[in-house]
């Protein structure tokens, strides 16, 4: 389907989910050749279609948002793309489902959504909690809003993500000059190490890392690195990586497409997000034990603690990294003042 035809008939949804206007439903009903018609929406992610781990996640919202609207919208999935902003903005798709870290080239503040590096970041429930109930979601609104998108948090990689390695890291010295793959503000800590972060688009990594053209990479859960192939490639992973408490994901959407949704399906797709969320956050977080023991009994796989002198310059370097973000310009500053307000409320609850 056409864009201009999706964006004329984009109120049927809300029709569809018995949600719409009296007056709007009968205007729909006075032209029954327009009624008949489907909203068709694509959905893009930056990693292949398959089982397990973050494609799954994406399958199961798109199933979710499938059923809760019903026959009146047809949803398109496993389109491949690296940047959400260019894929929505330009009409490759209409949304998007993939990292928040990938934002951060756009603007550094979106890192605060994403999930901060070191000491300084959110567990993912209490991230969940600033966006819903400390203001943070309005900010994301507003900073979204610069580049023509909407964005919505759909999921999240869990906490203790750690470096996938071929060879052991041991101390600093291993990881100087070597090329380490992590998303955000992460990359700006790898420089900080010595290292040099990678430009791999999340569908390359296991495949540079398998080529040793990458040495480490922080990816996310044991079942969602055992879904990317790491295991296949790395017998080596850290307790803890860069990004401790993990990353979240986003669904993005075009603003004027989202503004032009009847609220029906708006709230159609905010609660599914809500609970693919939920689902993608337990899934990672309480299985992530069994699933570390099942790789070491199974591939031999070795879960090592981060050494004490990269754990502790990673904490150094992000502090001095988040504080530069802060001060980057005044709609940073009013997120980072949110975020510490909010974090000083759940640090001492």
């Amino acid at each position: 389907m056409r864009r201009r035809d999706f964006l004329k008939t984009s109120g049927l949804a809300a029709a569809a989910l018995g949600v719409g206007k009296a007056t709007e439903a009968a205007a729909d009903l006075a032209r029954p050749s327009i009624v008949a018609r489907t909203v068709e929406l694509t959905v893009a992610s930056p990693w292949k279609s398959g089982r397990g781990g973050f494609p799954e996640s994406v399958s199961n919202f798109v199933q979710r948002l499938q059923a809760a609207a019903g026959p009146r919208l047809r949803l398109r999935a496993n389109i491949l793309a690296q940047d959400s902003f260019d894929a929505v903005t330009s009409g490759a798709a209409d949304l998007y489902f993939g990292p928040v870290q990938a934002s951060v080239t756009h603007h550094p503040a979106f890192a605060y959504f994403a999930g901060l590096p070191g000491q300084s970041g959110l567990a993912p429930d209490a991230l969940a909690g600033w966006l819903r109930d400390g203001g943070g979601q309005a900010l994301w609104d507003e900073t979204s809003a610069l580049f023509g998108v909407k964005s919505i948090l759909v999921g999240h990689t869990g906490p203790s993500p750690g470096f996938w390695s071929a060879r052991r890291i041991r101390s600093l010295s291993d990881i100087s000059a070597e090329q380490i793959y992590a998303g955000g503000l992460a990359g700006e800590v790898i420089k900080g190490l010595g290292a040099k972060p990678s430009s791999a688009a999340p569908s390359e990594v296991t495949g540079k890392l398998a080529r040793a053209e990458i040495f480490a990479a922080e990816w996310g859960s044991a079942s969602q690195s055992l879904s990317a192939g790491f295991p296949a490639v790395a017998k080596f992973c850290t307790a803890s990586a860069i990004t401790q408490q993990g990353s979240a994901l986003a669904l993005t959407i075009r603003r004027s497409n989202w503004e032009r949704f009847e609220p029906g399906l708006q709230n159609a797709i905010t609660a599914t997000a809500g609970q693919e969320f939920n689902r993608s956050l337990a899934d990672s977080r309480d299985g992530d034990a069994a699933m570390r023991d099942a790789l070491r009994e199974a591939l031999q796989i070795a879960f090592i603690p981060l050494p004490g002198d990269v754990s502790a310059a990673i904490d150094r370097i992000s502090g001095a990294v988040v504080a530069d973000v802060a001060t980057y310009d005044g709609l940073a500053g009013r997120i980072n003042q949110s975020y510490l307000d909010f974090r000083h409320r759940a640090l001492t609850i």
